[in-house]
């Protein structure tokens, strides 16, 4: 970027090894970028902040995708079909919701008669292996990003951690059920449909990337219950039903 003759530049760049903004356009979300407390207080989501650093005003664009294909997957869409996306990545391992908590808010969904499929990547794959015998979710392994995409598209409600499985329901329109610790939860934006879950504690938004000495608990994310995990999806569905 530095090196490209152009009148404008937009969004951030590099001297001597410090990132710094082009422009005025670029300077807020730099300085969020680098003092917490401004990051916390901020009521902006991502894509509004990405089109004030190109010099634009949000309108409320929707998600353009790229073209992807629909994996050949035994799915009983005569039923409401569910996707757990359980991949979080290992940037903030707090985000992680466990093992246990994943097959009881399957379990839930598959009692109560929804179809359960299980998404992830391969960091993922022994999880959704585990969750899949413990409930009898259907899990058909990883895939490439486009078909990833493909088999997201397959289902009415999408839950997951505030991960890449987020950005996807949100670009094919799906209601999500979004599980937060980590972040601010005005960072992300739902187009209305869907809701995000957190657990109800003082230090939210905390952007560790893993526990330490002064986290008031362990494994935070599943002091978001289960039963309240199945009670949104729930709500979702019934909105899909009723066409809204």
């Amino acid at each position: 970027a530095n090196k490209i003759k152009s009148r404008s530049k937009k969004g951030f760049t590099q001297k001597n090894g410090t990132i710094l903004p082009f422009d005025d356009d670029a300077r807020p979300k730099w300085e969020r970028g680098i003092f917490d407390d401004l990051m916390r207080e901020s009521k902006k989501h991502y894509i509004e902040e990405i089109f004030e650093i190109c010099g634009f005003k949000f309108e409320d664009e929707k998600y353009w995708l790229p073209k992807y294909s629909v994996p050949a997957v035994d799915v009983d869409t005569r039923k409401k079909v569910v996707a757990l996306n359980t991949g979080t990545g290992e940037a903030w391992l707090p985000r992680k919701y466990s093992l246990e908590s994943w097959g009881c808010v399957a379990k839930a969904l598959i009692e109560q008669g929804h179809e359960v499929i299980l998404a992830g990547g391969p960091a993922e794959d022994r999880l959704n292996k585990r969750i899949s015998e413990m409930t009898g979710a259907k899990y058909y392994g990883t895939f490439s990003y486009l078909d990833f995409i493909g088999l997201l598209s397959i289902a009415d409600v999408i839950a997951t951690s505030i991960s890449f499985a987020l950005h996807v329901a949100v670009g094919l329109g799906k209601p999500v059920v979004a599980l937060n610790n980590t972040f601010n939860r005005n960072e992300f934006y739902i187009y209305g449909k869907g809701e995000i879950l957190e657990p109800n504690l003082p230090c939210l938004n905390c952007y560790k990337n893993d526990f330490d000495e002064k986290c008031v608990t362990k494994n935070c994310m599943d002091l978001i219950k289960p039963l309240d995990v199945v009670s949104a999806i729930n709500d979702q569905i019934a909105l899909v039903s009723t066409g809204r």
